[in-house]
């Protein structure tokens, strides 16, 4: 082998490695990337199934209190025809007692 083709072999591999270098280190760069963004994703799904979880519940609640109102208008209509009852009872008595 001539110490010619030697340098020059050496040259080549070393300006070979020089080139490869920065394809290497975007490589690992993209696979980072992608990881993070994987883990980036993954977070933000998990903080929207749990924002999905706590609007149904609020929902939920939402018609539970529909619910009570309605009970509630149903026990003030109770509350005026037992009222009105007392106050026929009342004028009935009068009548009655005279």
């Amino acid at each position: 082998m001539s110490p010619h083709f030697s340098a020059s072999s050496t040259q080549k591999s070393y300006q070979f490695s020089h080139l490869t270098f920065p394809l290497s280190t975007a490589m690992q760069l993209s696979e980072q990337t992608q990881i993070s963004t994987q883990q980036s994703h993954r977070q933000h799904m998990s903080a929207v199934d749990k924002a999905t979880a706590e609007i149904e519940r609020f929902r939920e609640i939402l018609h539970q209190i529909d619910e009570l109102e309605l009970e509630f208008d149903r026990i003030r209509r109770i509350q005026e025809i037992v009222s009105n009852f007392k106050t026929r009872v009342a004028t009935l008595e009068r009548r009655l007692g005279r």
